[in-house]
């Protein structure tokens, strides 16, 4: 089992729809995965709440992070309020974070470890989808190694390579059924993620590391 908190930010006039439909992306795709604690938390039940007080919850217990908002150098943020940063960060060791947000990875990714975070997955550029109608490509993309790897006991390297192969897979579709610019966006989301940190230790790292 795991403990388990999704932020997504439905409050957004321009892509609370894309967040909130990368949330139930990932939801479906780990429907099968036991939860000990389980947080699903919007805009306003986020903001009603500190998150410190829902990660005090885990006893100090490993735990899974996701968040799809926005997201600056050294902040995640909802309904434009900054809820991770440095000083609370340390609320973050023993975990696993996916901050499915622009410019998460640049430096709030590198805080997050030097506080004890075990993985943090992000992204050091700004990411975006095309349309409604390819959005579903794009969070499946975004998705692929977070549910890969809980889903399975593919340590992180075996869920590196299963997300290129997906992004790959996709970028090809959208080339030969599309144009090769909305290819290159995809493309372009890819080169972003970035995996924190970067060492032997955290490369064999599975699913049986953050279970409680």
């Amino acid at each position: 089992m795991f403990n388990l908190i999704i932020i997504y930010d439905d409050s957004d006039e321009k892509i609370g729809e894309y967040f909130t439909a990368s949330k139930d992306n990932f939801i479906i795709s780990t429907q099968n995965i036991r939860f000990k604690n389980h947080y699903l938390l919007n805009a306003e039940t986020c903001l009603s709440n500190e998150i410190d007080n829902y990660i005090c919850r885990f006893d100090e217990k490993p735990f899974i992070f996701i968040a799809y908002t926005h997201g600056t150098e050294q902040t995640l943020n909802i309904a434009n309020v900054e809820y991770i940063k440095a000083t609370n960060s340390y609320f973050f060791a023993n975990s696993l974070v996916y901050a499915c947000a622009c410019l998460s990875a640049v430096e709030l990714g590198e805080v997050l470890v030097s506080q004890g975070c075990k993985l943090f997955l992000g992204y050091k550029e700004s990411i975006s989808s095309v349309d409604n109608e390819l959005d579903p490509i794009f969070y499946e993309c975004e998705n692929a190694f977070i549910s890969h790897f809980l889903t399975t006991d593919s340590n992180i390297e075996d869920c590196k390579r299963f997300m290129y192969n997906k992004y790959q897979e996709r970028t090809s579709f959208l080339k030969n059924n599309y144009n090769s610019l909305i290819a290159g966006r995809l493309q372009a989301n890819l080169k972003a993620f970035t995996l924190l940190p970067q060492n032997e230790l955290s490369s064999q790292l599975t699913r049986n590391d953050f279970m409680v």
